[in-house]
């Protein structure tokens, strides 16, 4: 199952009129009750919301390492044109490039504003440091011990290597 988590910070979930979300500290039980059931999770990550400091990376990186996550994605939010956060964005004049989208040197993941607390270059180079550290040899070993769902079946272990192999890439 895919769960975007987006952010672990209280203060940017409720920036983000996600509410719902803000249970952060019933997330284990919540994975628990999954895993109970033999299904594997992908989470998601964004990085450099409004309250995000250059210390959100590890504590992201760790709770995904903690909840062994079969796959996960660490990325730099990126204000798509026609929505609020963009309109804002452009406001403020925090909008490096306009239109990015349009730029044949855009490179997914570069950052393409300015975050309130680290500099663009702090929010790409978190974000890979992140992909890293979770797709490190050791931490795929590591997160293919969850006796639930990555051993319960030879499916799983074989799925769990190969798609951590190709998102090591």
């Amino acid at each position: 199952v895919s769960i975007g988590f987006e952010s672990l910070n209280p203060a940017n979930l409720k920036k983000m009129n996600k509410s719902f979300n803000t249970l952060r500290n019933d997330y284990a039980a919540a994975i628990k009750k999954i895993y109970a059931h033999g299904i594997m999770i992908q989470a998601f990550f964004l990085f450099g919301y409004e309250y995000d400091t250059a210390d959100v990376f590890d504590q992201t990186i760790e709770f995904a390492l903690q909840q062994k996550f079969f796959l996960a994605g660490f990325n730099t939010l990126t204000p798509q044109p026609g929505t609020r956060l963009y309109q804002r964005y452009q406001q403020e004049g925090r909008l490096l490039q306009e239109p990015w989208w349009l730029n044949e040197k855009y490179k997914y993941g570069e950052a393409m504003f300015r975050p309130e607390n680290m500099s663009p270059a702090q929010l790409k180079e978190g974000c890979i440091r992140a992909r890293k550290k979770f797709y490190s040899y050791s931490q795929i070993i590591n997160r293919a011990l969850n006796h639930r769902t990555t051993l319960c079946n030879l499916k799983n272990l074989g799925t769990h290597f190969a798609a951590n192999m190709i998102a090591r890439r």
